[in-house]
């Protein structure tokens, strides 16, 4: 009984597909296959529904530059948007300076009790909060049970009180509602390049500028200095120590 705070006991159970990545990735090698979580219907039925209850609405609120996990962009909408920007820097003989980051292994870094406080800032109601904490655990303790499948039968099990999962219905939200606190900071402070379409002597603050591009864990910055890039680039730094 969900009221209760008591889950099934087989929802604290996780399976780890591993699914090989190419080269050169080593097939031999558990950490460097992709870790895809198969968890049961049941529990991703009643997570889809508080999905689309809970977190779609928040997720609608999230800045503008976050263009993954959402529906009807894929990974070429911000290489496009990249694109046409060096183009006119080109074109034009204008300085562009660019930043990019892979955040690695972004879903099972995340630190489940920092994702917990941005969920609460938000405005993700206090049952979602507590039913996502009540299935994964924030402490040892609590934790799922995971276990490998590979070829040659299930691995030894081990807790899983870290990051998000690969495969949890609700983690793509869950990131970018963890990711929107870094991309609001650098948007308050750089200004990026302009766009095209507006004179030299507008005004600053009316013309039309971008300063980044979000695809899921890929972040793309464009600037027209490189004092700009700096402060992201310091930005992206306290905000990893801040963020565990």
């Amino acid at each position: 009984d969900l009221r209760e705070g008591s889950v099934p006991r087989h929802w604290k159970v996780v399976l780890y597909a591993l699914l090989q990545k190419p080269p050169p990735s080593s097939p031999d090698r558990v950490s460097e296959h992709r870790e895809i979580a198969l968890m049961p219907q049941d529990m991703k039925i009643l997570l889809q529904m508080v999905r689309w209850a809970a977190h779609q609405r928040i997720v609608g609120r999230m800045i503008s530059a976050q263009g993954g996990w959402l529906s009807g962009f894929g990974a070429t909408d911000p290489g496009l948007g990249a694109a046409a920007i060096m183009q006119q820097a080109r074109r034009l003989q204008t300085p562009l300076f660019l930043l990019y980051i892979d955040l690695a292994t972004f879903f099972p870094r995340i630190n489940r009790e920092a994702c917990n406080m941005r969920k609460m800032m938000v405005g993700l109601p206090r049952e979602v909060r507590e039913l996502t904490a009540l299935i994964y655990g924030l402490r040892k303790e609590d934790a799922v049970e995971c276990f490998y499948d590979s070829a040659g039968g299930l691995g030894k099990g081990f807790k899983n009180w870290m990051g998000n999962l690969m495969g949890c219905v609700l983690s793509p939200d869950e990131a970018k509602i963890f990711l929107n606190s870094v991309l609001v900071a650098i948007h308050l402070v750089v200004k990026g390049v302009r766009l095209w379409g507006f004179g030299k002597d507008a005004v600053d603050d009316t013309v039309r500028r971008i300063s980044q591009f979000a695809y899921a864990d890929d972040w793309l910055g464009a600037f027209s200095s490189e004092s700009e890039l700096r402060k992201a680039w310091s930005i992206w730094q306290l905000w990893e120590l801040a963020s565990g």
